[in-house]
């Protein structure tokens, strides 16, 4: 779809706005500006992955990065975009399978075409 006339490809990357298990690390101080500066770095690094792949697919790339809620953003991204599809990748954590994986969260909003590949 995004060598198609006038496609284009938009990675996203989501982190949330509290880091993981934040709330449950108790008496130990989270150093917030290393991890956010971790967090950038990490965005950086795939920002940069993802533009080099999509040179060498002749793909126009758009990169972004948003806090929050990763559903959310994502759609809200899909949404400001006008996205045709939304393609993720298949959840690897065990505690998907209880509270839902993000691909299961996508399809069930209904508010663009979702892909989820696995590998």
């Amino acid at each position: 779809m995004a060598r198609s006339p006038n496609g284009r490809l938009l990675a996203g990357y989501v982190t949330p706005g509290i880091e993981p298990g934040a709330a449950v690390t108790v008496g130990v101080p989270l150093d917030w500006a290393a991890a956010a500066q971790a967090r950038q770095q990490d965005a950086g690094q795939l920002k940069d992955d993802a533009e080099q792949r999509a040179r060498d697919l002749g793909v126009p790339l758009a990169f972004v990065r948003e806090i929050g809620d990763d559903a959310r953003a994502l759609t809200g991204v899909a949404s400001a975009m006008h996205a045709d599809l939304v393609v993720v990748g298949r959840s690897a954590k065990m505690r998907h399978r209880r509270a839902g994986s993000l691909g299961r969260r996508l399809v069930g909003r209904k508010d663009a075409p979702v892909v989820v590949v696995v590998p």
